[in-house]
């Protein structure tokens, strides 16, 4: 029903006569695939959005505590690297992560981009000597599959 909801909306607008409607047409008919498709599908698994992510910093670790309540931590004593991952499966899934190792490789901290805190957890890394902006902001701009190193003990201690 919704499907059907949805076409005789795309009709209504293809009939419109005002300047836009030729845009509105295209732009709807591309939103509404996806929505058509999750709604034949029955939208077998939710989606998660990035703000169901919490961020937690503290004095002594970072961690991140999942939406099905898993928490990955990090301590700042033994942080190793800080490395943006990006994906080319944005808009409709994440796609930028921040991944945060440990020395021992042990722990590593996955936290999506957008998650709860995440601007706390930006503003400490920031302090990090040597912390490559540079890199923050090519990650920001990215759309394929790609690590950026934000930050490594090995580089601090250059």
């Amino acid at each position: 029903m919704q499907a059907i909801f949805l076409s005789k909306l795309s009709v209504r607008l293809e009939s419109s006569q005002n300047a836009q409607g030729l845009s509105g047409i295209i732009m709807l008919s591309w939103i509404s695939k996806p929505i058509v498709w999750m709604i034949r599908m029955g939208n077998p698994k939710p989606l998660l959005l990035e703000s169901d992510y919490q961020v937690i910093v503290s004095d002594d670790k970072i961690s991140c505590i999942y939406p099905n309540g898993k928490i990955q931590t990090v301590h700042w004593s033994s942080l190793k690297s800080v490395v943006i991952r990006t994906s080319e499966k944005g808009p409709w899934h994440t796609d930028v992560f921040w991944v945060l190792k440990d020395h021992e490789g042990k722990s590593q901290c996955i936290i999506p981009l957008g998650a709860k805190g995440e601007t706390h957890l930006l503003d400490r890394l920031q302090t990090l000597p040597a912390f490559d902006d540079e890199a923050f902001i090519e990650a920001m701009g990215s759309t394929r599959n790609k690590k950026f190193i934000c930050w490594s003990s090995k580089a601090s201690h250059a």
